[in-house]
This record gives C-alpha cells, sequence and structure tokens, in this order.
C-alpha cells in the first residue's frame, strides 16, 4: 500500500523551482507522517538584511491560524461544562454585548466559531478607514492592549446570525475574551498553561516574548517588483491572528490534533470525538458544495484528489502561512513564509497546494466537456451581487470587487469580477458532479480550485450561486455595484464638463 512516505522522494524539486519563481524571501516547509517530521526544506532567508538563514526554529506570524488554538480553548472549556455551543455568548460578557434588532437571533458560540454571527470585518463603518480596521498596534515593542479595551463595548450585529458567511477576526477575538471570564485567567496565559506548553509548543507565543527567542523572521512584501520590508502590526485582538511559531512547535500541535488530542507527556488535549466534531461539516453555501468548501468549528475542509482535507491559513503584514491536515493519511503539510500576500498573487499557497496534490494526486477539475447544458447556461448568464449588509461584505468587495458576471459564450460560462484577477473573465468548467463547477484561477485565492453552484427558487429560476464559502445573489445591473460606480463616474465627468462649460461662459461674456 502506497503511504505519504513514498510520494516524498521527487517532491524537492518542484518545490525548489516554485520557490525560484515565487518573490517569496523565505520559506519553511514540514510534512508530518505517524506523529514525525519526515520531510523538511528551508529555502531562503529569514532575513534580507543579514541573510540569516532559515531553519526549524526560525519564528513566523501565523495569522489566522492562531484562530484553531483558540478554538482548542472553547472546546475544552465545553468538555468541562462551562459552555455549551448553542448558548448565546450575551450570557457570558461582563459588560459590551452583542446587539441584535428585535426579532433576530442571539448570537451563539456556534455562529462565532462558523462565521455566521452576522459580525463584521470591523465594529462601525468608519473603522474601515483606518490602519488595520483600528484593531491593530504598530511595532514590535508596543504593549498590546487589553481585550477588554475593545469587548468591554457594545458591538452590534449587521445581519440575522446564521444568514450568511462573513469571516469575522473581531467574532474570534470575543471568543478568546469569553475564555478570559470563564478562565479566571488573560487569554495569553491561558494559551501557555492549557495548549502550548502541554503540546510541547515551548518557544511559541501570543506575542514577542523572550518565550520566541532571537531567531524571529522579518515580514516583507513587494513593492514594484521588490521585497520591501512590511510595517510591524501586532493584533489587539490577538486571539483571532497574533500567534508566533516556528515549523518544530507546529509540528508538534499537528500531532496531537491527528493523534485524537493525545499528549506527548500524557493526558490530552481534547477527546478525539471533540477533534472529529470540530472536523464535521457545519456550514456550506450550497449543498453540492459541503464536501468541497465546507467549515467545521474553525478549521476548513475540502478535498484533493477525493481524500479530505482539514486546514487554516493565516496572512498578515509580511507573513503567509498554511496548516493542512490529511486524517485519512495520519499526515499533515505546513507552510510557513515571510512573504505578504493579503493583495498579492498568493505563492505561498500555491506551494502549499501543489504540496497536498503532489501527495495525494491532482485534483480533477472538470469533466472532459466544457460544454454547460444549455438551459442551466441560458440562464445562469446575468449578474451576481454579495447578500445585504456592507460590514460583512467587506472581504468579498476586497479580492472580488464585490459584483460578479456569469456569461454564456457558446455554452461555455465564464464567471467574472468587477476588478482583479477574475475581471477578464475565467471559465466556470463542469466538474464530474452534475451542477458543480471549477474555477482553477489562483491570483486571489487560496491558490486551490473555487467551486460554484448554482441556487434555483421553486418556479426553477436560477436566484443565486455559491461561489465556495460566499453565497452571491442574481442581480439586475442597475442593483450591481459596477453599475454605481460607472455612474458616479459619469455623474462626476458631467459635472465637470458642465462647471467648463460655465467657465467658458463667463470668460466670453
Amino acid at each position: 500500500m502506497t503511504t505519504i512516505l513514498d510520494r516524498l522522494d521527487d517532491l524537492d524539486p518542484a518545490i525548489e523551482a516554485a520557490f525560484s519563481k515565487s518573490p517569496i524571501p523565505g520559506l519553511a516547509i514540514g510534512i508530518l507522517y505517524d506523529g514525525k517530521l519526515v520531510h523538511e526544506k528551508y529555502l531562503g532567508n529569514a532575513s534580507l538584511k543579514n541573510k540569516a538563514p532559515i531553519d526549524a526554529t526560525t519564528i513566523f506570524r501565523l495569522a489566522s491560524i492562531s484562530k484553531t488554538f483558540t478554538t482548542i480553548g472553547i472546546l475544552q472549556l465545553w468538555e468541562s461544562g462551562k459552555l455549551k455551543l448553542d448558548d448565546p455568548v450575551n450570557a457570558f460578557l461582563p459588560k459590551g454585548k452583542v446587539l441584535v434588532k428585535k426579532g433576530w437571533p442571539e448570537v451563539t458560540f456556534l455562529h462565532l466559531l462558523t462565521h455566521q454571527a452576522g459580525i463584521g470585518e470591523v465594529l462601525r463603518k468608519r473603522d474601515a478607514f483606518k490602519p488595520g480596521f483600528g484593531l491593530l498596534v504598530s511595532g514590535r515593542d508596543t504593549p498590546i492592549p487589553r481585550l477588554s479595551t475593545i469587548h468591554d463595548s457594545n458591538m452590534k450585529t449587521e445581519v440575522p446570525a446564521g444568514s450568511k458567511y462573513s469571516y469575522s477576526n473581531i467574532g474570534f477575538s470575543l471568543l478568546g475574551y469569553i475564555i478570559e471570564q470563564l478562565s479566571g485567567e488573560p487569554f495569553r496565559d491561558y494559551m501557555i498553561k492549557h495548549v502550548l506548553d502541554p503540546v510541547g509548543m515551548t518557544t511559541s507565543d501570543f506575542i514577542p516574548s523572550d518565550r520566541i527567542g532571537t531567531k524571529e523572521a522579518a515580514g516583507y512584501k513587494q513593492v514594484r517588483g521588490r521585497p520591501v520590508p512590511a510595517k510591524y502590526y501586532q493584533n489587539i485582538i490577538m486571539p483571532a491572528g497574533n500567534l508566533y511559531s516556528n515549523i518544530s512547535d507546529m509540528a508538534r500541535y499537528v500531532s496531537v490534533l491527528l493523534a485524537g488530542g493525545r499528549l506527548p507527556g500524557g493526558g490530552s488535549l481534547l477527546k478525539p470525538a471533540t477533534i472529529e466534531m470540530a472536523w464535521t461539516p457545519r456550514y456550506w453555501a450550497h449543498d453540492l458544495l459541503m464536501h468541497e468548501a465546507s467549515i467545521g468549528l474553525c478549521f476548513h475542509l475540502y478535498r484533493v484528489n477525493g481524500t479530505r482535507v482539514v486546514e487554516h491559513t493565516g496572512a498578515t503584514s509580511g507573513f503567509t502561512s498554511a496548516m493542512s491536515l490529511i486524517p485519512s493519511e495520519n499526515a499533515a503539510v505546513l507552510v510557513l513564509s515571510n512573504h505578504d500576500e493579503i493583495f498579492a498573487t498568493r505563492s505561498t499557497l500555491q506551494i502549499k497546494h501543489a504540496i497536498l496534490e503532489h501527495l495525494l494526486g491532482k485534483s480533477s477539475h472538470g469533466s472532459s466537456s466544457s460544454l454547460t447544458e444549455p438551459a442551466i447556461a441560458k440562464k445562469a448568464a446575468g449578474y451576481y451581487g454579495p447578500l445585504p449588509g456592507l460590514l460583512t461584505n467587506i472581504r468579498i468587495i476586497a479580492y472580488y470587487g464585490g459584483d460578479f458576471k456569469v456569461q454564456n459564450r457558446d455554452g461555455r460560462l465564464f464567471l467574472s469580477t468587477f476588478y482583479g484577477a477574475k475581471h477578464r473573465g475565467v471559465e466556470m468548467i463542469p466538474a464530474e458532479t452534475r451542477g458543480v463547477y471549477t474555477i482553477t484561477s489562483t491570483k486571489v485565492d487560496d491558490a486551490k480550485p473555487e467551486h460554484v453552484a448554482f441556487i434555483e427558487g421553486t418556479d426553477g429560476k436560477i436566484t443565486g450561486l455559491a461561489l465556495d464559502f460566499f453565497k452571491l445573489r442574481k442581480n439586475i445591473f442597475i442593483n450591481t455595484f459596477r453599475f454605481k460606480v460607472y455612474a458616479i463616474i459619469t455623474l462626476i465627468a458631467l459635472l465637470g464638463m458642465v462647471v467648463f462649460l460655465l467657465a467658458v461662459l463667463l470668460t466670453l461674456s
């Protein structure tokens, strides 16, 4: 029987070739099998200034992978009976509450863990114009304010909880704050005592402390094709994204998860059933996409060549990271870089996915024929946009322009966005599963195929589409984001022309 070990021999040349073509300054890769780190690859530099090499102990910033640790803390408290997943979180908040409109459901732990709380990317609209949405502090040595500075104030839901997917850093920070309330310990102290140290992650931390030592990588971003130092930010909402770690420590973490929570020194981080519960689909945008793009409790779930992958990625100023577990193979892939890819080509995640496809086989991205059923192709054409809620749509606006167009070109469907990598249109390839389409453009997504399925009403008409986690509604052109932009530009041009003509007439008079 072929195992992961048998597929490692010719992996390095492919990694080295991909790295050489990428803008990544430094890259660390670890592959685990049966609880052991069986393959490591370190390329480039932790610092371009002093040419420090990368190794297993080089510290990277793991950003949103932090959320999986916060989830572990919440599930530990759940196992001890201190909360239920369907409990309203307001019952655990001493001061600031999550305010909902009359008739809307209360926000529960399950809503927060699956990004369905109706809480946006920012607390208020004006925060969208602040650096880091007002949730970051600048500088490595700047003290991070307590979580209470944010969570002792009320926050409002923008849409009813459970009505849509909206990735929310603030929501996960709120979970960390509740850990503080239930444990009586500051979030960082709880994580060190109950998660990091028991796992053996003794050189990891949620702040840049003495625990992480002096081997911290410098973060970079691309400016005019050249790497320059990225600005050093820290998350005030550290439960959502401020973890510092390395390949060595993260290998211990994923080994414990794959071992059903069993700790190396005896005892358990979580029960095996609890971990499997966290890896069970809880949210998906379309029934046909349940196994292609779903969320468990925080963890993202999808398949590569039919094999389940349990994953979380992370991106922050200067860094990109990926943690991909393959439970059926008792294996995992870790890829960490000191390269900012938030709004750039996601080279780090492309390398991660290429490794997964090397180990598991390349996914089938479509059927032999790219022609769509004529009846579907005809009624699918049109414009699509996000569900209501500006603050809960910031991410889809930032990445895609908040506006999509499906075109029928002689029976072949193409999806285009208002701006970004897909603005020229990407073909929707019919997959082996009837009604599912794949898109393989990898500029702004997670460097893996995206999946699309159309949403039909009871009358058979197409009312929307699902794009991985997002649900989009079908729009007429005048209701689209692009029409509004065009209208504003046209209005400004007309006003400018009127002002010019008035100036000419005044001059002639």
